[in-house]
């Protein structure tokens, strides 16, 4: 009940999308709460126009912008464009300002994770640029992991919330050689480890703390639009080169269909 002292006679007529509670972001509120009465699901801009998305996509709000989940065999900001069978599988081109987010769906269905298994495929002839991101809160003190090129070698980032410095992990062998490569992320808790190919794994501890991996939900593929300061300088460009797959803890990512955003491919050589 609210104080009677505090004035309010009558609740909010509106709508929220996003709250933000000592840096942590609240979203997905209705599937979070433990009660509520007569809440219901938002209608309206940015996603008020029935034609937002073409060819029956979802039009999932992202602040003020209006983001399409399209349906199999559609893409394009709006779903307007039809994806032939044969792309499903090509590797999807990123020049440096091309993003895709994706929802894990095995991070909705917990609060936290205790151990985090990645796979990224990709090639690319440039030393620094932002393969994966995933977060929660506005500072690198709370909870996110990232993998990045910087200085042309891979890197494995990750902070769970309560150690006071970021954990990195940087692999042994360059990766900004045009050529091929896979990263594979693995971490139990507090026990991180990057493995370049065939090469031999890097591993690393981070501070003792906290052991669970909690964010949003939400992994950007190719870079982030918004970051939080302190992070190395080569995580704020974006990556330019070709993904061509991605597996979250055992489930494959459909770069074409299963993102939000634009989609051009490469070259399959």
């Amino acid at each position: 009940m609210v104080n009677p002292g505090a004035g309010v006679r009558a609740g909010l007529d509106g709508a929220i999308q996003r709250i933000t509670v000592n840096g942590d972001i609240w979203d997905r509120l209705m599937a979070r709460a433990i009660w509520s009465h007569g809440v219901r699901r938002y209608r309206g801009p940015p996603c008020e126009q029935p034609s937002q998305c073409l060819n029956e996509g979802v039009c999932i709000p992202q602040l003020n912008v209006p983001l399409c989940r399209c349906p199999l065999y559609f893409w394009g900001s709006k779903c307007e464009k039809r994806i032939a069978k044969e792309d499903l599988e090509r590797p999807v081109a990123f020049g440096g300002t091309d993003f895709l987010s994706f929802s894990n769906k095995q991070i909705l269905k917990t609060e936290g994770q205790r151990e985090t298994n990645i796979e990224v495929t990709f090639r690319t002839s440039h030393h620094k640029g932002l393969l994966l991101w995933t977060n929660k809160g506005a500072t690198i003190r709370g909870d996110y992991l990232a993998l990045a090129i910087s200085k042309g070698f891979a890197q494995l980032s990750f902070n769970l919330g309560k150690q006071k410095e970021p954990l990195l992990i940087t692999s042994l062998h360059r990766v900004d050689d045009s050529r091929w490569h896979t990263a594979l992320i693995e971490r139990n808790m507090r026990f991180g480890t990057l493995t370049i190919d065939d090469n031999p794994p890097v591993s690393n501890t981070s501070d003792p703390g906290a052991t669970e991996l909690n964010t949003d939900g939400v992994y950007w593929i190719g870079g982030c639009p918004s970051l939080p300061t302190g992070l190395p300088e080569d995580y704020f460009h974006g990556f330019r080169g070709c993904i061509e797959s991605v597996v979250l803890d055992g489930d494959p990512l459909h770069l074409v269909m299963h993102g939000t955003g634009e989609v051009t491919f490469c070259d399959d050589s």
